[in-house]
């Protein structure tokens, strides 16, 4: 989002073209789920290690600008992993099982905790993470793990109000189309949920026809939770900028 701010801010990149890439980079993001689903860990390490040896001995600049952008994705991917893998043992702490009894107690709180928890890490995709390992374990049921998904986009709005608090114009509209997508999506996603606690397949079937095991489950809902927002909101995105 801060880049196509920068970029729109220098004239290089147009206000609506940045709102698309803007909009459909919450889509792209969710690959990480899929990614944290799998058994990775080894692989990370051997990037972010190899990468570290190449920007350390290497002198080549083409080498260290690859070197330096697999770094990166290998430490966002390390740092979702140990958050992930740290909360996990949480579900055996007595005080940490009646604090989700609480956080669970009706959709709405549970809706509501997903956002704090994204505020807390400063981090949707991160909390998402968190979630899925949590559920993965069996501490949290899908339904639950999947309405505290729901919340965590409107969760990172407060770091991206910290951010953006020095930015006007088309970078503070910008800026405020993310966050408007977010709203879109956390308000869509918790009707759809009532609509299939009623009897209506919608969300939960699709995941449990798509994927065998929670955590890949989850995964598929979180691309639905900014899949489904975004396709609905490319035919007005000329309304929503303004």
């Amino acid at each position: 989002t801060f880049i196509c701010v920068g970029m729109v801010t220098a004239g290089l990149l147009s206000a609506t073209a940045a709102g698309v890439v803007i909009i459909w980079s919450n889509v792209g993001l969710t690959a990480l789920a899929f990614v944290a689903a799998l058994n990775i860990h080894p692989y990370v390490a051997f990037v972010v290690g190899g990468s570290g040896i190449v920007l350390g001995i290497v002198r080549i600049r083409a080498w260290q600008t690859v070197a330096g952008v697999l770094l990166g994705m290998g430490l966002i991917l390390l740092g979702l992993e140990q958050m992930g893998a740290g909360a996990a043992p949480l579900k055996n702490e007595e005080s940490f099982r009646h604090a989700m009894a609480l956080a669970v107690g009706s959709p709405p709180l549970t809706f509501l905790a997903g956002i704090l928890i994204a505020a807390i890490l400063q981090s949707n995709t991160g909390a998402t993470m968190m979630i899925i390992t949590l559920a993965g374990a069996g501490a949290i049921s899908l339904e639950n793990a999947a309405l505290l998904i729901y919340g965590t986009n409107l969760g990172a709005i407060a770091l991206r109000l910290v951010l953006a608090s020095g930015l006007k114009g088309k970078a503070a509209r910008l800026v405020r189309l993310e966050d408007l997508f977010c709203v879109i999506s956390g308000a869509l996603m918790f009707l759809l949920y009532y609509l299939e606690a009623a009897g209506l397949p919608l969300v939960f079937a699709l995941a449990r026809e798509l994927a065998g095991g929670i955590p890949p489950q989850l995964a598929v809902i979180f691309l639905l939770s900014n899949l489904i927002p975004a396709v609905l909101m490319m035919p007005a995105l000329p309304w929503c900028q303004k």
